[in-house]
């Protein structure tokens, strides 16, 4: 196909089979060559005459598409919208492709995961041996806990399915109805403050919305557990890392584990030195099976919007 084609994904570029079939299907094809998300002026410098783009996390906005003239197709590499401006695309007539649900398992797998790691102190013990410091504790068993899981979407309803053997009790909170779900999976439907004062495990699957944006405050944190862990494979503004981290320095929660931050990359030493504290840097929807699933998605949806669209290549 005639048509050029950006991908700005660095996983996707660091891929041989995803780039060669994305060089099979289209003739002209522009890679992320520095292998790192790109600043706006490299994004715009890179894929400026582009007709099509597949985008992970990079920013998508008026700005943006005002210095990409020949941009008609957005596909998405991923499940997260936030970082795309609809109203702006839609403005310019732009389409977006979005896959949904592609790398829930991999999400879901990372944040199990993180309840067993952390609660059987397997992480902290790690750290600890490999310092020469033999310390023998077991932690606490998964089993039987109080999890709560806000957020009920594909990556939550996967994380409940995983917990069955565990016996768990699972509270579930969504803003959309999810009975029939919960009655089928054994989940008691709860608000949010009910999960933040009971559960002993919080784990966050929202999308970023206004609604959303710094959920995790210091308000709700007053409300947790001592003991509570709270874990986020969702979207870092969702939380707010300072008021977090206060809870953390004041043993008023039990620990956390994230994966997502709302500026990446992100780094800080104090909070990341702390013996309760186990982060991951964006990892949660990129198990080598997720990648090329979202790929897959990515390129074979373009191509069918291109041969449906596009007359004249």
């Amino acid at each position: 196909m005639n048509f050029k084609v950006g991908i700005s994904s660095v996983s996707f570029s660091k891929s041989e089979y995803l780039v060669s079939k994305a060089k099979k299907m289209f003739k002209q094809v522009v890679l992320n060559p520095l292998g790192r998300k790109l600043k706006s002026e490299e994004f715009i410098q890179i894929y400026k005459d582009c007709d099509a783009i597949i985008v992970a996390l990079d920013i998508i906005n008026k700005d943006i598409l005002n210095f990409l003239p020949n941009l008609k197709v957005i596909s998405k590499y991923g499940v997260g919208t936030d970082n795309i401006d609809f109203q702006a695309c839609a403005e310019r007539g732009i389409e977006v492709l979005i896959a949904k649900g592609v790398n829930k398992r991999s999400a879901a797998e990372l944040t199990l995961g993180f309840m067993l790691g952390f609660m059987r102190n397997i992480f902290s013990s790690i750290v600890k041996l490999k310092k020469g410091e033999w310390v023998c504790k077991g932690g606490s068993q998964l089993t039987g806990k109080t999890v709560g899981i806000i957020g009920v979407g594909n990556i939550g309803k996967e994380v409940v399915k995983l917990l069955k053997p565990f016996k768990c009790k699972v509270l579930c909170n969504d803003i959309v109805n999810i009975d029939f779900f919960c009655k089928e999976n054994g989940a008691v439907i709860a608000s949010k403050e009910e999960i933040f004062c009971s559960a002993d495990i919080i784990s966050l699957h929202v999308p970023l919305t206004e609604k959303t944006k710094y959920l995790i405050n210091e308000e709700s944190l007053r409300l947790m557990k001592p003991t509570a862990l709270l874990i986020n494979t969702s979207r870092g503004a969702v939380v707010d890392i300072k008021a977090v981290k206060r809870a953390i320095m004041e043993k008023r929660l039990g620990g956390i584990c994230f994966d997502v931050f709302e500026e990446e990359p992100f780094y800080d030493e104090e909070l990341f030195s702390m013996d309760n504290v186990f982060c991951t840097p964006h990892i949660g929807g990129s198990a080598k099976e997720a990648i090329l699933a979202m790929g897959e998605y990515a390129l074979v949806s373009l191509s069918t919007w291109i041969e449906k669209n596009i007359k004249e290549m």
